[in-house]
């Protein structure tokens, strides 16, 4: 009986129901309202009005240092939402135009809006005071960051300072939308938000947060009404127009560039509200032109292949249906999209995700136990994704997914379960089980061991949280077999298993305190291959400071083993990261790593010296700049092996919220001593490209894109060969039908 007593007791804390409290009512009016700044309108008379009277960082539900009002009201075809943010010296507001999502060092105000009440994801919008926009999703059932921005919802808003702050309007489409379908009054999760950066960011709630609860969304309260608002049902119909115009060189040593090619091709994607909650994307000939260009990351004396994020809009739009706790769906293995459907949506408890695209260029990450690579079909392929996940209890879910990749003579089937069981508040248990079957393709060109060979693999992930207000704990195990592929994902190391353990203590500050938070950590991770040989092992020993000026300022002391070519390394790093905020328009970033390393090339001990500064400037309201450097030297016994340097600088100026003019320039340097290698690289290797690009964005469909690139390269007989230029341009709009 005590048995079946702590089982019942142990399901109730996973997956019981909460009591639904008392909902606020949202008026409902049939008035016009101008989205244009000014809360002047007789619609905004009738609307809820309340403060955000909570500081729940830094302070813990202390009271807001500043007034802020929040107004909220609801059309039958829109959510409407003001602000009236006070400020005791309105000069002190930050506030800068800038490109979409790009607004977080500024003051700003928004809410989170669970439309399913569902307490696992919810809807983020924030403007700051020149009306420039931010939208997103967050998610808490899934792994890493849970605030994720690469999505861009069409919606308006307006802003502009006033003599005791700011003022802000914005209205959000039913159409944009998906919450339950229904006659009737609908319930939805809401909290309104400001963020006060001044000498210490601040952030003001309408509701306390409990920082025992590791789940926000949780505590969402919760506004009633909408009664008329219908989910979109709409189709959206997308055309869109490129051209362009290069002209390129097949190498270095070519005296002369190729003969100039144009070529102008259009494409078209539609979005089809299959049902209230259920949406179809797709696409045809898509334009996936790189118009914002991925920052320069250095890949010398790296074993495994670099991760860029998405910045596609077809496959950001509900990414986060297809986030596994694995990452065996990564989208930027899809290359060269011939075509592309998807679809997507909630219905009561189940959350589906079906994703098919036809690949005109097919890349493979080829992983390993100590290293990757990556080889190229010379044929399309067809891959496809399908997830659900179903929620249990109050914020539980458990989920399937399986995903299918196929060419002549080559395919990737991955299969597997997968869930989040939250026991409290505080404790959470997640995991995944995968299996795989690939077979790679009978070509002479690919790599000798893998000619026709056909893999079966498993794998497992179990991560166990603990999270309160001043201890954090965390158990992460993760298996994965030699055979193991996940083809549409990005894994590149396989034929490992182990795992890691850690805690942290969390410090909290008084108010005007040196510190605001300060948080004392370790862990230890140790991994071996499939064989019961050592890989690596860490013991390691952090400190994070958050103070003022916004500072933030990270330490670690590692204390590692690695075996490399059958040869064991050990030795001690220590790293260092630093930002601060020295004023409104100016922060600076300063990471430094130094210590024992493995020159893996050559397979022998190494010391490593990294920096890594960097900075953001605004000029006045118009002008922003940014630059992120970085430097590696690597010295071993006889001497320095190599010495390497990014650099990536970026300008912007904005005309308005609408459009602006970009440059980006980024160049990379690497510098061998040739003498000391085993088999020798070239002594010197440089590339430089720039782009400049001009951008008019009525809305995140509808828009113009003009812009120049070029690219450059050297080596020991030439310092600069321009390697290609391009001249392109970009036209889509969208019509909603």
């Amino acid at each position: 009986m005590r048995g079946r007593g702590a089982v019942t007791i142990l399901l109730v804390l996973a997956f019981g129901g909460w009591g639904h409290a008392q909902a606020l009512e949202v008026p409902e009016v049939n008035s016009d309202v101008r989205i244009d700044g000014f809360l002047d309108e007789p619609a905004w008379q009738k609307a809820l009005a309340f403060d955000l009277p909570y500081e729940v960082e830094p302070g813990d539900n202390t009271p807001a240092g500043v007034r802020t009002t929040c107004f909220l009201v609801s059309t039958p075809y829109a959510l409407l939402v003001g602000f009236k943010a006070y400020d005791p010296n309105p000069k002190e507001i930050r506030a800068h135009y800038s490109d979409r999502d790009r607004l977080f060092r500024d003051d700003f105000v928004g809410f989170m809006l669970d439309t399913f009440a569902d307490k696992r994801r919810a809807y983020t919008f924030a403007v700051n005071p020149l009306g420039v926009q931010a939208d997103g999703i967050r998610s808490e059932t899934t792994s890493g960051d849970p605030e994720n921005y690469s999505f861009d919802f069409t919606w308006h808003a307006a802003g502009r300072i006033t003599d005791f702050g700011y003022e802000v309007e914005i209205e959000i489409p039913f159409s944009a939308l998906r919450f339950p379908a229904g006659n009737g009054k609908k319930r939805w999760g809401f909290v309104a938000l400001r963020s006060y950066p001044r000498l210490v960011r601040r952030l003001f709630f309408s509701n306390p947060v409990d920082r025992n609860n590791a789940c926000t969304l949780c505590q969402l309260p919760e506004i009633e009404g909408f009664a008329s608002a219908r989910p979109g049902r709409s189709v959206e119909v997308n055309p869109t127009f490129a051209a362009a115009w290069w002209q390129n060189r097949e190498d270095v040593i070519r005296p002369i560039m190729g003969s100039p090619s144009r070529r102008g091709d259009s494409g078209l994607s539609l979005l089809w509200g299959l049902t209230p909650n259920l949406s179809l994307t797709a696409t045809l000939n898509p334009d996936f032109s790189q118009v914002e260009a991925d920052a320069a990351q250095l890949a010398v004396n790296r074993t495994f292949a670099l991760f860029y994020p998405e910045k596609r809009a077809f496959f950001l739009e509900g990414a986060e249906n297809f986030s596994t706790p694995m990452p065996v769906v990564y989208s930027r293995s899809f290359a060269d999209p011939q075509w592309g459907l998807k679809l997507t949506g909630k219905e009561g408890r189940s959350t589906l995700g079906v994703l098919a695209v036809r690949d005109e260029l097919t890349n493979v990450l080829l992983p390993g136990v100590r290293k990757s690579s990556q080889a190229t079909l010379p044929q399309p392929s067809d891959g496809a994704v399908f997830r659900y996940r179903y929620d249990l209890g109050r914020s539980s879910v458990l989920g399937a997914m399986a995903s299918h990749r196929q060419a002549s003579g080559y395919h990737n089937r991955v299969m597997g379960v997968d869930g989040l069981v939250r026991f409290s508040e505080g404790d959470s248990l997640q995991f995944q089980v995968l299996r795989s079957q690939t077979r790679y393709p009978a070509l002479a060109s690919w790599e000798p061991s893998l000619r026709g060979k056909q893999l079966q693999g498993n794998a497992w992930q179990l991560a166990a949280n603990h999270s309160r207000r001043n201890w954090e704990s965390w158990v992460f195990l993760r298996n994965v077999a030699e055979a193991f592929r996940a083809d549409l994902g990005f894994l590149p190391q396989v034929g490992i298993r182990g795992g890691e353990v850690g805690a942290q203590r969390i410090l909290w500050g008084e108010d005007g305190s040196w510190y605001t938070r300060l948080s004392l950590g370790t862990e230890v991770n140790f991994w071996e291959d499939q064989h019961g040989q050592l890989l690596n092992r860490n013991v390691a020993a952090m400190v994070r400071y958050s103070g003022p000026l916004q500072s933030t300022v990270f330490l670690r002391a590692t204390r590692f083993t690695e075996v490399w070519h059958g040869q064991e390394f050990s030795g001690q790093r220590f790293r260092l990261f630093s930002n601060v905020r020295f004023s409104g328009s100016l922060t600076s970033s300063l990471g430094v790593e130094v210590g024992d390393t493995v020159d893996y090339a050559n397979a022998q001990a190494a010391k490593v010296t990294r920096v890594s500064p960097g900075f953001t400037w605004n000029l006045g309201r118009h002008l922003y700049l940014q630059g992120d450097f970085s430097g590696e030297r690597l010295e071993v016994a006889q001497g320095e092996l190599y010495r390497a340097l990014v650099a990536d600088l970026r300008s912007f100026y904005h005309f308005n919220v609408r459009s602006y003019l970009r440059l980006v320039v980024q160049r990379t340097q690497v510098l061998h001593h040739s003498e000391l290698y085993q088999q020798p690289p070239n002594r010197r290797n440089t590339s430089t490209t720039a782009q400049v690009l001009f951008a008019y964005k009525l809305n995140p469909q509808s828009l113009v894109f003009a812009g120049y690139s070029t690219n450059m390269r050297g080596n020991e007989q030439k310092t600069y060969v321009t390697m290609g230029r391009t001249i392109f341009f970009k036209l889509s709009y969208n019509w909603l039908l």
